[in-house]
Parts: structure tokens; sequence; C-alpha cells
């Protein structure tokens, strides 16, 4: 059996008789060459027995669709396989011309050890758009009235930065890179290193945490009686953060990410990012 490529390919399975009335649910489970993880459809109830869905076209990429089917009853216990991860079918796709030859097989088709991916990242590049919060305290120096001092500690805005990120992945979960961080009010720099984690994915969706540290300053908006002045937290930090990831494409992600900096140095200060972007993954 064939497919073509990037087009919505239809399944259907019909259920026997004296197994209809305890299946509460049927799945089908799915991958190829172009996805990084199992994907996993529910099947909708058709005509009689049957259940039907379709494989999105977005999924249908590479040479092969490897696929199997599971039935499950209202207390979701497995009552019957159709194909498994063993013995899945497969179905070849055509028309990718830049397909990869590599697919899914033993037990790599559910999530497990044992295969090897063959859509792997080996560098990514990000940029960001975002702005920050942080807790300016009294020690911190006005910038443009260096005389003055601040009479209490409290919030104040670091208004829009850009982020530059550049990851090399040591493995498909694991990355080592740089970053820059570019204040673009009020001008600021801040860079170092960081490692992220793929903590989590399903389908196109992704969760990364990351941690990493350097060199460099944030600036904070602060009032002084009736004037604004800034200030530089720094020069030193870690980092903490989350990365939420939408893979758009093969190529392309959409990402949030929330970072927590503990500023610390001359003038120490607590700051959270929020940053939105896009990632190039090759």
């Amino acid at each position: 059996r064939s497919a073509k490529s990037e087009r919505a390919l239809p399944l259907q399975v019909t259920v026997a008789d004296y197994l209809y009335r305890d299946v509460g649910r049927v799945f089908v489970y799915f991958r190829t060459a172009r996805v990084r993880s199992t994907q996993k459809l529910e099947m909708l109830a058709g005509r009689g027995n049957n259940f039907e869905t379709k494989i999105p076209a977005s999924y249908m990429r590479g040479n092969r669709l490897i696929y199997y089917f599971q039935a499950e009853d209202r207390r979701q216990n497995v009552v019957a396989t159709l194909g498994s991860v063993r013995e899945p079918f497969e179905v070849s796709i055509d028309g990718d011309l830049l397909g990869a030859d590599s697919y899914a097989s033993g037990d790599s088709l559910d999530g497990g050890g044992g295969g090897r991916r063959s859509d792997r990242t080996y560098f990514s590049l990000g940029l960001s758009l975002g702005t920050g919060f942080g807790w300016v305290k009294t020690v911190a120096k006005p910038v443009t009235n260096s005389g003055a001092r601040l009479k209490n500690p409290g919030l104040a805005l670091a208004p829009f930065h850009s982020l530059i990120e550049a990851d090399f992945w040591l493995s498909n979960s694991l990355s080592l890179g740089a970053f820059a961080r570019v204040q673009i009010i009020e001008s600021a720099y801040l860079g170092g290193a960081r490692v992220k984690y793929l903590a989590k994915e399903d389908g196109p969706h992704q969760v990364l945490a990351r941690v990493g540290g350097g060199v460099g300053y944030v600036r904070h908006l602060v009032r002084l009686g009736d004037r604004l002045d800034t200030t530089l937290e720094g020069m030193f930090h870690i980092a903490l953060g989350m990365t939420y990831a939408y893979r758009i494409s093969p190529l392309m992600s959409f990402i949030l990410t929330p970072d927590y900096l503990q500023m610390f140095g001359e003038s120490p200060s607590y700051h959270i990012d929020l940053n939105l972007g896009l990632s190039l993954q090759f």
C-alpha cells in the first residue's frame, strides 16, 4: 500500500461483534521518518462496528508511515490490538523528494529505547523579543542622576529586549549553547552559556528546561521623585527557565519562554523575563 506525501491518509478499522460492546475508545499509533515521537489519534465511531480517522497531512512526510491500532474499554484497559509495536503496518509515502530512508521500528514506536530517531536536530538558532521586570534594591545607583539614591526597594520594569540563542544538540534531548540579551530601550547587554533539556514531547508540542549563567547587566526603569531614571543590575547572573515550543514545520518552531535571572555583584536583583519568538532547527 502507498500514500501521497502531504495528503491526509484515511484509516478505518472494524471491531469484531463479540468485542464491540466492551470497547470504549479506539486509537491509532503512528510514526513517520519526519516525526520526532509516536503520535496517538483517537478514532471516531463510524457505521456499524467501524472506527475512522485521518492521519493529518502535516505528518505525511518521509518515505514510510508505520502504524497499529489499539482498543480500550471504558476503564482504559487494552482489550484488543490490530498490529503491534513489534509488528506494525507499513505504508510507503510517495512524493517527498527530501524524505529520509530510515524509520521507526521495534520498541521505538511507543517512545521506548532501541530505535534511532531519524530527524535528529544538531543545531538550533532562536530569536525572541521580550520584556521583563525585577526587584530593585536601595543599593542600586541611578545612571543619569548618579548622586541620587533610591529611598525604597521595589518592582521596576525592564522594557523591550531581544534574545539570540545558538544551541548545539549533544543528543536528542540535551543541548549546550550560548545566548545574548540586548535591551533595546536604554541599552544594556547580557550574555552567557546555557544547557537545555527536552523534558516532554507530544506531537508538535515540546517543553524544555533550561539553566545557565554569565555576565552583563539588566537595566531597570526607576522613579526618582517626579523624574525617571535607570539602574544597572549585575554584573553576574544565573538563569533558570522553561520553554514551550510548537513545531510549525520540520525546520521552524514557535517558542514562548519565561526566564528567572538572579543578578548578583555590585547591584543584585531578582528579575523575570518573558520572551516570544521563533527557533530554527538544523
